[in-house]
């Protein structure tokens, strides 16, 4: 589990090191 920015909000949160899929 990689957690970035949203700790533990990933639900439907996945950062990736090149590809940050951040919430609309």
């Amino acid at each position: 589990m990689i957690q970035g920015e949203f700790g533990d909000n990933h639900t439907e949160f996945f950062l990736t090191e090149e590809n940050p899929i951040l919430p609309a």
